[in-house]
């Protein structure tokens, strides 16, 4: 059980590539305290550690705001958007 924002700010001091060797071992990831992401460096992140996470077939559940609240609609539509739906769809998937 991972506290949400813990998590984020622990993603932001390693590098990407990384991600991989964290989840090693691991077979389930619970988050708490989900929230809206306001910064898109962090929301970018988790959808690499979500990307790391699906390639390893990892199950994750969440408390506070439902997975697919976390990207806010000005981050949906913007730039990234492709890679926020494809973590949506990864996420929703993990979670079943």
């Amino acid at each position: 059980m991972d506290d949400f924002n813990s998590l984020i700010k622990h993603l932001g001091t390693l590098h990407p590539a990384k991600y991989h060797k964290m989840l090693e071992g691991v077979n389930r990831v619970c988050l708490s305290a989900v929230r809206v992401f306001d910064d898109q460096a962090d929301a970018l992140r988790f959808v690499a550690f979500i990307d790391r996470a699906y390639e390893n077939q990892i199950q994750l559940r969440a408390t506070g705001l439902t997975l697919s609240e976390v990207f806010p609609q000005r981050m949906l539509d913007g730039a990234y958007q492709k890679k926020y739906r494809r973590a949506l769809s990864r996420m929703a998937s993990m979670s079943e």
